[in-house]
């Protein structure tokens, strides 16, 4: 005979705040990716949608209530996930010149019309941000974490997905470390 082992949910021990505008996103998100991200296939952007990634906006900053404040933090979240899955197994020259065109777009040029979408949402995110009244250096250290992101994230286990191999531990864990946001913006 099984013994079934029932394991609470974990839970915080502390209330769940939820944002008083986070739903109302939903088709401005959608709109989003019809228009910029086009790149992806679009199975993926079908996949997206249903995943309502600017809810991850909404639990970093849950007491938002202005909808233009909000904003670029929810075009954030959307563009770090959908980016990390896109360039994945990207040529490592390739994305290279990608990672400094993001870094350049993120401080502060404007992407050319022909360029990839995600860079239109990075830099909207960036004017909205200033229009917030983010500072400059704040947005230098979120682009330069962000370009630490991919070198010592994505680019760093690029060739062992290649290569179907694994890193050595410590190598692994300075990886993981970048790779899934653990050194935080």
């Amino acid at each position: 005979m099984k013994n079934i082992i029932h394991i609470p949910k974990p839970a915080y021990p502390w209330p769940t705040v939820y944002s008083p505008i986070s739903e109302t996103f939903y088709k401005e998100e959608s709109t989003w990716y019809d228009t910029d991200y086009g790149f992806m296939s679009p199975e993926s952007i079908k996949r997206y949608k249903k995943q309502r990634l600017v809810q991850v906006g909404a639990f970093m900053s849950p007491t938002t209530s202005d909808r233009d404040i909000f904003r670029p933090i929810g075009r954030f979240a959307v563009y770090v996930t959908t980016f990390d899955d896109y360039v994945e197994l990207m040529p490592l020259e390739e994305l290279k010149v990608f990672r400094d065109r993001i870094f350049e777009v993120m401080t502060r040029e404007d992407p050319h019309p022909e360029e990839r979408g995600i860079l239109r949402q990075m830099a909207a995110a960036r004017k909205e941000f200033m229009d917030n009244g983010m500072p400059q250096f704040w947005i230098d250290r979120i682009a330069t974490n962000f370009h630490r992101f991919i070198t010592y994230g994505i680019m760093e286990e690029t060739p062992f997905k290649f290569n179907k191999t694994y890193p050595s531990l410590a190598r692994y864990l300075m990886i993981r470390a970048y790779s899934i946001g653990m050194v935080t913006y």
